[in-house]
C-alpha cells in the first residue's frame, strides 16, 4: 500500500485547528503519515500540535525548521514529505474521513497521474455582511459548478481555451482539495516563492506538464472561508500588489514549460497582456495604430475614388 504523507501547514490555527488536525488522523486509509509545520504562531497552536502528535494514534510529528513565509512552510512540509502522494490539509479545512482513500484508488488508476482533484464543500463563518466575503464565498462555490472528465492528459487542460480563458481563475481548486504525486511536486521543485494569491494554482498548471490529471465528481475535503484567512486578505491587496501577482504569473504562463502547450487564442491574449502589464501604454498605443492605419487605407480609397471620377 502506497504511503501518503498529509502535509498541514499552520499559523495561528486558532479555534479550526483540532478540527483539521481529527480530520486527519480520522482517515479511512491506513498507510498515512501526519506533518505538520507551525509557522510561528503567537496563539495556542503550538500547544494545540504538540498534544495531538502525542496522542493521535497514527504516525504524526512536527516537522521544524521552516523559514518564516506561508509559502517557504508549504515547500517545507512537501520537501520534508516521505510519501508516494502529498495531501496537503490547511489548518482550517478538513478532510471527509474516506477523502485520502478515494483519491489514491483514483490515482492508482494509471500510473502517469501526476495530480488528483475533487469537488468540496465551502464552509463560510464569518460577517456575512462584508461585500468582499460574500463576492468571495460565491466565487468559491461555483468553482466546480461543472464536471470535467475523469482522467485526461495533462496537456488537455492546458489547451482548453474555456479554461484558460480567464486565466487567473484557479479551475482546480485549493491545496487541500488535491492530491498530487511527490516525484511530480519535486520535479517541479515546489510552489513558487514569487507567488502568493495564485501560487497553488500556478503548481497545478506546472504539473499538468508531467502527467495526467484526475478527477473525482464528489466533494472529499471541506474548504472554510472566514475574516482572518489568507484569501480575505489578498483580496483587499492594494492595486499595486495586485498587478506584481499578476505579471508574476503571467510571466510564469509565458515560459518555456507552459506557453508551448496553450491553446493559440490563450498565447494571443497572453502576448499583449504581458505587454500591457509590463508597460500600460502598450495597448493604448497599439489601438492608436490600428486607427492610424484604417484612417490611412479610408484616405487613399477616398483619393483613388476622386481620380477614377
Amino acid at each position: 500500500m502506497q504511503k501518503v504523507s498529509i502535509c498541514i501547514p499552520v499559523f495561528n490555527g486558532g479555534p479550526y485547528l483540532s478540527d483539521a488536525l481529527h480530520s486527519a488522523a480520522a482517515q479511512s486509509y491506513e498507510h498515512i503519515e501526519i506533518l505538520i509545520s507551525d509557522n510561528g504562531s503567537t496563539d495556542d497552536s503550538p500547544e494545540i500540535i504538540e498534544q495531538f502528535v502525542r496522542n493521535c494514534g497514527r504516525p504524526a510529528r512536527r516537522v521544524r525548521g521552516a523559514l518564516p513565509g506561508m509559502v517557504q512552510n508549504w515547500n517545507h512540509l512537501g520537501f520534508s514529505a516521505q510519501g508516494v502522494w502529498i495531501k496537503y490539509l490547511f489548518h482550517d479545512d478538513m478532510l471527509q474521513p474516506n477523502c485520502v482513500e478515494r483519491m489514491v484508488a483514483a490515482a492508482n488508476r494509471d500510473p502517469r497521474v501526476a495530480l488528483v482533484f475533487s469537488r468540496r464543500h465551502v464552509a463560510a463563518s464569518g460577517d456575512s455582511s462584508d461585500p468582499l466575503f460574500q463576492q468571495l464565498v460565491r466565487d468559491l462555490e461555483q468553482l466546480h459548478s461543472i464536471s470535467y472528465p475523469f482522467r485526461r492528459d495533462g496537456g488537455w487542460y492546458l489547451g482548453r481555451r474555456d479554461l484558460l480563458w480567464h486565466r487567473t481563475t484557479n479551475f482546480i481548486g485549493e491545496p487541500t482539495s488535491v492530491l498530487m504525486s511527490r516525484s511530480a511536486f519535486l520535479a517541479a521543485n515546489g510552489f513558487s516563492l514569487r507567488l502568493r494569491q495564485l501560487v497553488d494554482y500556478e503548481l497545478w498548471l506546472r504539473l499538468m506538464t508531467m502527467g495526467n490529471v484526475v478527477f473525482v465528481d464528489e466533494a472529499l475535503a471541506t474548504f472554510r472561508v472566514h475574516a482572518s484567512q489568507m484569501s480575505m486578505s489578498n483580496l483587499r491587496d492594494t492595486e499595486n500588489a495586485r498587478r506584481a501577482e499578476r505579471r508574476c504569473f503571467m510571466e510564469s504562463l509565458t515560459g518555456p514549460l507552459l506557453f508551448g502547450r496553450l491553446h493559440p487564442r490563450v498565447q494571443s491574449e497572453l502576448r499583449r497582456e504581458v505587454g500591457a502589464l509590463h508597460d500600460p501604454w502598450t495597448l493604448p498605443r497599439a489601438r492608436l495604430e490600428e486607427l492610424l492605419w484604417n484612417a490611412t487605407a479610408y484616405s487613399l480609397r477616398f483619393i483613388r475614388r476622386r481620380r477614377s471620377a
